[in-house]
């Protein structure tokens, strides 16, 4: 009885723990490739190393428990665009400062999301067609932005109506 119990115990440590690990960050290529064997959209967070609103964005934001579990509606990347990392994105090598430029990013911290394929969504803001979200966004537009992502809202409705 006492094994059983244990090894339940052992079982549920891990499942906790993986949903936690994950909801940490994988790498890019990882990520991607997770994505596409699980189809499940990616939302990629692109920072730079002692950046103070890429720092809020962690202490502030992705730290609180209830982003950490929506993010785990996602495949969720860190992507430290300061890294010496390289990754392969459509065929091509690319630094992860680079990477980030074709992703659009032009100041961090930036959100971007993707499809189980690895392309890049589309979505409206403020009347304009965008691809990534720039900035530091508090706890509740954050998490409204991962609502509007996760149900589809973004396939017809224009983000800034949220937030």
């Amino acid at each position: 009885m006492q094994t059983i119990k244990a090894n339940i115990l052992v079982i549920l440590l891990i499942l906790v723990f993986s949903g936690y690990v994950h909801s940490q960050g994988y790498e890019f290529d990882q990520g991607l490739t997770t994505a596409k064997s699980q189809n499940k959209m990616v939302l990629i967070y692109i920072y730079t190393e002692g950046d103070r609103w890429c720092d809020k964005m962690v202490s502030e934001v992705y730290s609180k428990p209830e982003v950490q579990k929506a993010l785990n509606d996602f495949i969720f990347i860190k992507l430290n665009a300061g890294s010496a990392n390289n990754y392969t994105y459509n065929n091509e090598k690319l630094s992860a400062t680079n990477l980030s430029k074709k992703l659009g990013v032009m100041s961090y911290p930036t959100h971007v999301f993707m499809n189980p394929d690895g392309s890049q969504i589309s979505f409206n803001y403020n009347g304009m067609s965008v691809n990534n979200i720039p900035g530091f966004l508090d706890e509740e537009d954050f998490s409204a932005m991962l609502n509007y992502m996760k149900t589809g809202k973004y396939k017809s409705e224009d983000l800034s109506k949220y937030f």
